[in-house]
């Protein structure tokens, strides 16, 4: 008779598809690294194989302490395996690659605006803890 009322019980509850619900939950991973000109930073939201890098800092020759991105690069992951990306917007050219099931990213940051023209720049940052 108890495993009946909860049935009902769920059944009345609004949102009661909270039950069926995807296990997989969405992630936020903080990663911090360099490249030669100074400190790198940005965020992951991981979410059921969608990778969302947002938050992106990177030190160039012009900007030491950092210039930040616009936008977000949007990556589809598949599995476990690697993946590269790239992103084009706004002065930045950006190619990157993440590995090791996200706990590494690699690649390059260009940025070409008015009064900043850097080099091709190599990155690499790993999640923080």
């Amino acid at each position: 008779m108890p495993v009946v009322g909860l049935a009902l019980a769920l059944a009345a509850v609004p949102g009661g598809a909270l039950a069926v619900r995807p296990s997989v939950s969405a992630s936020l991973v903080q990663y911090a690294g360099r490249d030669p000109e100074g400190p790198v930073f940005f965020s992951i939201l991981s979410d059921n194989g969608i990778d969302q890098l947002s938050d992106m800092t990177f030190a160039t020759e012009c900007a030491r302490s950092g210039r930040s991105v616009p936008g977000t690069i949007v990556v589809k992951q598949p599995g476990n395996r690697a993946v590269t990306f790239s992103y084009h917007r706004r002065g930045f050219s950006i190619r990157g690659r993440i590995s090791g099931n996200g706990a590494t990213v690699t690649g390059t940051v260009r940025l070409d605006t008015a009064g900043c023209d850097s080099d091709v720049l190599p990155f690499r940052a790993r999640a923080q803890p």
